[in-house]
């Protein structure tokens, strides 16, 4: 990460507490944001809109825009984003449907709140930049997570035998007011039931692969990850296994990406 980035980030955190008054700065931020939005639009050749957004037809969704007290944490959101995104080889994004990326807040999906939401029969992506808006590491985890589901779409993962023998005999994933939330006898941080890096990646096989994909793109969570393999012998499985997936759909997503990937965000810090 660049020493300008940097910077910038430290800004929209301390942003989260501090809400600029002058109506000078707010001219800043709408610019900004105008600016962004524009360069994150040019490098997936979308359309990114987060303000005067017309409301897609889905049923179930709704949201609300951007206020003027929201543009700091909107213009922070969004060059997290764009440094997410870049993350990606040209080919990852090949071939894929996605036409119109939204940044809202407020979103719920039948009355359920979500801090993400694809949609590829409407060539879709929402996201909310407030949910998470006090953890950066989540939000760039929540950008991932979504990401794979655009990949991912079209694909048999709900029926991908050769994922599912990876669990322990007769796990069945289970919705969410069921999972256990007790934390792991093994692992510092990690779910009570071996192979899962996240309670919600327990809840169908769908999200169990979206969260491993969010962790491997999070140098910190991914580095945490690589502790956790040498005490859960399943969730070393599905490492291996998502990694071979992702070089299969995406070559340049090899060894050496990920070692850079990793390593250069710890030689940034």
């Amino acid at each position: 990460m660049s020493k300008t980035r940097t910077i910038q980030i430290l800004l929209f955190a301390m942003s989260l507490f501090f809400t600029p008054q002058l109506k000078a700065e707010r001219i800043n931020y709408q610019e900004s944001i105008e600016r962004v939005s524009q360069q994150i639009s040019n490098h997936l050749n979308i359309e990114l809109k987060a303000q005067n957004i017309v409301s897609p037809k889905y049923h179930g969704l709704s949201f609300d825009e951007a206020q003027v007290q929201d543009l700091p944490y909107l213009y922070g959101y969004l060059m997290i984003l764009e440094e997410e995104i870049k993350k990606y080889p040209a080919c990852f994004f090949k071939n894929r449907n996605l036409k119109k990326m939204y940044v809202v807040k407020k979103l719920f999906y039948k009355e359920i709140p979500v801090e993400g939401l694809y949609n590829d029969s409407n060539h879709m992506m929402i996201l909310d930049f407030s949910r998470s808006k006090g953890n950066l590491n989540k939000l760039r985890h929540n950008i991932h997570h979504e990401l794979y589901h655009m990949i991912a779409y079209g694909n048999t993962e709900a029926n991908d035998k050769n994922w599912l023998e990876l669990n322990q005999e007769g796990y069945s994933y289970r919705k969410s007011e069921q999972r256990s939330e007790n934390p792991s006898t093994k692992n510092r941080f990690a779910p009570a039931s071996s192979g899962f890096v996240t309670n919600y990646a327990m809840s169908s096989i769908e999200e169990d692969k979206a969260e491993i994909f969010a962790v491997l793109m999070v140098p910190s969570q991914h580095r945490l990850l690589l502790k956790w393999l040498q005490k859960d012998e399943i969730l070393k499985k599905k490492f291996l296994y998502m990694k071979k997936f992702l070089k299969s759909y995406c070559p340049e997503m090899d060894d050496a990406y990920w070692k850079n990937l990793v390593m250069g965000d710890k030689k940034a810090n």
